[in-house]
């Protein structure tokens, strides 16, 4: 009787295969994202603030250090508390270190930490999926394609949303990766991460569902057979839950400094309706649409069936994160900003992936069998090439002279798609001699029933797109914060990590009974 392969044990990996796989992994990751970074962060977001609020508390403990008289400027921290700031700073301090009190290498250095950040993440699902489905091949195929099919390889740059995405992904890892009992350590650093996922932005607060769930089964008392240690997990259970309350109360006091409000009336959604529709939208619309900006992540939705009966609380955490996000951003009006993409929903991608890989589970990674996953894989990084190729405020500092700078022409307006937005840029920059004089933004409105159209209609004033047709990469551009070398180096050293890693997974691969020829007598199984 054949062992059925979806759930028979995986072959078990030498330790120091694994730690190979996962550092050349995360090497080729991290130099490739690096060598398509700007160099720079500080016009993303809201990372003056942070830059600023970063430089004020170095100032202050420099001051108290070195015990040079006089006051520093009062430290007034970023609009979303102090997690970011937390996160910003190590590398502040270094950049403080070596450099000086040089605005110009901290923004070089911060713009390091959503690229690290974001190569941790896909570090984690690929060792994460190789575990999930015995195979090293679906590892480094599903880790690449998360890295550079989704969003994540745009944010990689946008910052934003990658720390809360890092923690959320660890918390996950520390409940459901790892095995056996919840010792103290795993315990607190469950907690250390769960804290930072739920407070670090005002909507992670939709994340709570999530890990509440992820506590549930870190705690299950079925692992826990002895009644004199079911008292120690509950005093687990109180320590964590008091660290998370205590971290999000702290972090949403700060917040309600800044705004001065927890959130506004008319922020809201005025009708059951505006809220499905916008739900709609979240997933499908062709401005914001999450699947339409990944993809890939259309055959792990629609694989949650087998997944479910596979790996019921690994799913159950993906749906509730998606959900979460999903139903907290579209009870608001701004579901969506004018960052690209659905920004709001960047949390999901990594749950979603690891979905998609316990639906692959005991299924052999073969090229002509994933053409489908690979195709949609590779149309989901001309996109997310395009969103890392451009500054996202392009389209913001187009539709600002042309008076069209509305939330609503962002969320629907089809002439306001980031995709096709960028791809224009893209033309316009390509079209070096300036032969192709297409470069007029938004296009006429075309007319219905124009012999109708009352003479005092005007068509929407148009900007050129010459100027903004300019590449965000350090390596595209003519005057680089850095020599150009590091990035072109950057870009080799990523090149051969993948190539790297490539050979070494062919040779980790575990062989397919049915593959195995049995070379005595020339016959093979099926004969």
């Amino acid at each position: 009787m054949r062992a059925d392969p979806a759930t028979s044990p995986p072959l078990r990996e030498p330790a120091r295969v694994t730690q190979r796989l996962t550092v050349v992994f995360f090497a080729a990751v991290f130099l490739l994202l690096f060598a398509f970074s700007p160099g720079r962060i500080a016009q993303m977001g809201y990372m003056p603030e942070i830059l600023e609020a970063g430089r004020r508390v170095l100032d202050r403990g420099e001051a108290i250090l070195t015990g040079v008289p006089g006051v520093p400027d009062a430290i007034t921290l970023p609009r979303h508390g102090f997690g970011e700031l937390a996160a910003a700073l190590p590398f502040l301090a270094v950049a403080r270190v070596i450099f000086g009190p040089s605005v110009e290498w901290a923004d070089r250095l911060l713009s390091l930490q959503p690229v690290l950040s974001t190569a941790l993440i896909c570090t984690i699902l690929f060792a994460w999926t190789r575990r999930l489905t015995g195979s090293p091949a679906w590892g480094t195929a599903l880790g690449l394609l998360a890295a550079f099919s989704t969003t994540l390889w745009p944010y990689a740059y946008i910052g934003l949303e990658t720390t809360q995405s890092l923690f959320l992904l660890l918390a996950a890892f520390l409940a459901l990766g790892a095995d056996g009992q919840p010792t103290w350590t795993r315990s607190l650093l469950f907690a250390a991460c769960g804290a930072v996922a739920v407070s670090i932005k005002a909507g992670s607060v939709f994340l709570f569902p999530a890990l509440a769930w992820l506590a549930l089964c870190l705690f299950r008392p079925d692992i826990v057979p002895v009644r004199e240690r079911r008292t120690q997990l509950r005093l687990k259970v109180i320590v964590v839950a008091s660290i998370v309350a205590a971290v999000w109360a702290l972090n949403t006091w700060m917040r309600i400094r800044f705004w001065h409000r927890i959130v506004a009336v008319d922020w809201v959604v005025t009708s059951p309706m505006d809220f499905v529709l916008q739900v709609w939208s979240a997933l499908l619309s062709v401005n914001k649409g999450f699947l339409v900006f990944c993809p890939m992540l259309v055959p792990a939705l629609c694989g949650l069936d087998l997944a479910f009966s596979r790996h019921k609380r690994l799913v159950t955490f993906a749906v509730l994160v998606l959900a979460g996000q999903l139903v907290g951003t579209c009870l608001l009006i701004s579901w969506t900003d004018e960052t690209w993409g659905p920004r709001y929903l960047h949390s999901s991608v990594a749950p979603l992936v690891l979905c998609l890989a316990v639906a692959k589970a005991g299924r052999p990674f073969r090229v002509r069998r994933e053409l489908p996953l690979l195709g949609l894989g590779t149309v989901g990084a001309a996109i997310a090439l395009l969103g890392s190729l451009f500054w996202y405020g392009c389209l913001f500092q187009a539709a600002t002279p042309a008076l069209l700078s509305t939330l609503e022409n962002y969320q629907y307006d089809i002439d306001f798609n980031h995709i096709r937005f960028n791809a224009r840029l893209a033309r316009v920059w390509l079209d070096e001699d300036g032969s192709d004089r297409q470069d007029l933004w938004p296009p006429h409105q075309k007319l219905w029933y124009p012999k109708t159209t009352p003479p005092r209609f005007r068509p929407r004033r148009q900007v050129s797109l010459a100027p903004l047709a300019i590449p965000q990469p350090a390596l595209l551009q003519p005057g680089a914060p850095l020599s150009r070398g590091v990035w072109l180096a950057a870009l080799a050293l990523g090149t051969a990590a993948v190539a790297w890693l490539v050979w070494l997974v062919r040779r980790a691969e575990p062989p397919r009974l049915d593959e195995v020829r049995h070379d005595r007598g020339g016959l093979s199984p099926g004969r």
